[in-house]
């Protein structure tokens, strides 16, 4: 009818304009990922030349020509590395950070005991007894921290792989209460601005994975939410061993939030069944449920329990209903980013 012929041009006009938005957003990202790298070699190629002119001719032999793309892509690296962990930083190993504090402290103790800078004036009162302070912090984190710093480690090494964003936020926690984390122009550590542990580094770029690949989930479910309210034709997911095609139907009222698969009557014109009668389904505990009928009749299940126990009851050895729980655990796994779409 004309009224069906405009609402079926209606919803492709809207996977049309879905897929050309997916489409741009992975052009998108194409193109950030080049100018990612193009600012990388940008900025080599000006501090090799700013070396190479320091270094005069001698250095122009030594040094190369051009910058290569390994070194590249560590500089990329580094700039991912400073995204993770909200800005550029300094990463620094346990053994690099217990002698920059012994440096640290052993200047202090210098200036602290002649009263006098670089320049030869002398401090202030004030000055000399911040400065007094800052040495018996850093001597006392030197010297104190040791324990703190090792239970630090250990829980961020814990804590990367562990894929729990509240066990990384504690471990971050822990690593600052010890001192694993600073920012030179409060303590002096480094050669300038804000400086990371090691372990440090890892958790903070493990949870800005974490959330990157969430974010990048919800995206997927509002696609996968937007292209299931175009559907203008429904093809079966798959037969099982009796030869009976299962397919997704949505029920045009709502509530629409839950899978509805309906199994297809045996009949003697299926292709490729046997004739034994098939198991049936039972309540799931969630409220999901199966509900079988007579051999000639549709079978029906409804929510994720009982289209997940649907697929496990299904024998993945066999080439028909391997597809079918493959088609299952799809459809399964759309509605999980769906919902998550939806929740986020």
């Amino acid at each position: 009818s004309p009224h069906t012929a405009k609402a079926v041009d209606e919803a492709m006009a809207r996977r049309r304009g879905v897929l050309e938005r997916e489409e741009e957003a992975e052009k998108e990202k194409r193109r950030e990922t080049r100018t990612l790298r193009d600012e990388a070699r940008h900025a080599l190629r000006e501090q090799l030349a700013e070396q190479r002119e320091a270094a005069g001719e001698e250095g122009e032999q030594l040094l190369p020509a051009e910058v290569s793309e390994v070194a590249v892509s560590l500089e990329v690296q580094k700039r991912q590395e400073a995204l993770a962990c909200g800005g550029q930083v300094e990463v620094l190993s346990r053994e690099a950070l217990q002698q920059a504090e012994s440096d640290l402290a052993i200047e202090l103790e210098l200036q602290a005991a002649n009263g006098i800078d670089s320049d030869g004036r002398d401090f202030s009162a004030a000055d000399l007894e911040g400065i007094v302070a800052r040495r018996d912090l850093i001597k006392h984190r030197r010297d104190t921290f040791g324990p703190a710093r090792d239970a630090a480690q250990e829980g961020l090494r814990a804590a990367a792989s562990s894929g729990d964003a509240a066990v990384m936020e504690a471990a971050l926690e822990a690593a600052r209460a010890a001192a694993l984390e600073g920012d030179c122009d409060e303590d002096g550590i480094g050669p300038g601005g804000r400086w990371v542990a090691a372990e440090t580094r890892d958790v903070y770029t493990a949870l800005h994975e974490m959330h990157k690949y969430r974010d990048e989930r919800v995206a997927e479910g509002r696609r996968q939410l937007e292209l299931s309210q175009t559907i203008v034709r429904t093809a079966p997911l798959g037969r099982d061993r009796y030869g009976r095609r299962h397919w997704l139907v949505q029920p045009l009222e709502e509530p629409r939030d839950q899978p509805h698969v309906w199994c297809e009557p045996r009949s003697s014109e299926l292709v490729g069944g046997i004739v034994e009668p098939p198991r049936e389904a039972s309540r799931a505990a969630d409220g999901g449920e199966s509900r079988p009928c007579g051999k000639r009749d549709w079978q029906h299940f409804v929510g994720e329990s009982a289209c997940a126990a649907l697929a496990a009851s299904l024998d993945e050895r066999g080439e028909r209903e391997s597809h079918l729980r493959a088609s299952l655990e799809r459809t399964l796994r759309s509605r999980q980013l769906q919902r998550l779409a939806a929740s986020g």
